[in-house]
């Protein structure tokens, strides 16, 4: 299969997730395929630890680690999910694209529920990054296939002033 995201918290626990729902983990010594419970394409893997490790993709399928397995958390169908970036287990950011749309919109799980706010003048959001809960910041593709940058406060995003290609990572 196609490796499409890859994460690690220490060079003895690494994650990459890819086509057909992939799952791979290195643990120092072996990398070895793990059960997964999708055969959609998964685009993005991020989590806080070795408990708390968060997979998503196609169809807007979510997949949770919790030390033993990854288990299926919810699909949103009318998405496709590229990015992951978690700060915290109820502080949880992915981004995406609404392809029929072509829309970014972000996602925020708060360790009971996730909300979804489309994201005006994205074509799509590529990455998610965040060193806080209140410093939030998403890149992609604008409306006319430049790049984008966003940064918010985890509630209000706002377009910096960028000029370039289109961001795939921050």
């Amino acid at each position: 299969g196609t490796v499409f995201g890859i994460w690690g918290d220490n060079p003895d626990d690494v994650w990459a997730v890819g086509s057909d729902g992939m799952i791979l983990h290195y643990d120092g010594e072996t990398l070895e395929q793990v059960a997964s419970t999708t055969s959609r394409s998964l685009h993005a893997v991020g989590g806080t630890g070795p408990t708390d490790i968060w997979a998503a993709g196609d169809e807007g399928t979510t997949l949770h680690w919790d030390g033993t397995r990854f288990e299926f958390v919810e699909r949103f169908e009318i998405a496709t999910l590229l990015g992951i970036n978690a700060i915290a287990p109820d502080n949880v950011w992915i981004v995406g694209v609404i392809p029929t749309d072509r829309l970014g919109f972000v996602r925020h799980y708060n360790g009971t529920e996730w909300t979804n706010a489309r994201v005006p003048g994205s074509a799509s959001l590529w990455e998610v990054w965040s060193s806080s809960a209140e410093d939030v910041w998403l890149v992609g593709t604008d409306d006319l296939q430049g790049g984008l940058i966003y940064r918010g406060d985890g509630m209000d995003f706002a377009p910096m002033e960028f000029e370039s290609k289109p961001l795939r990572g921050v």
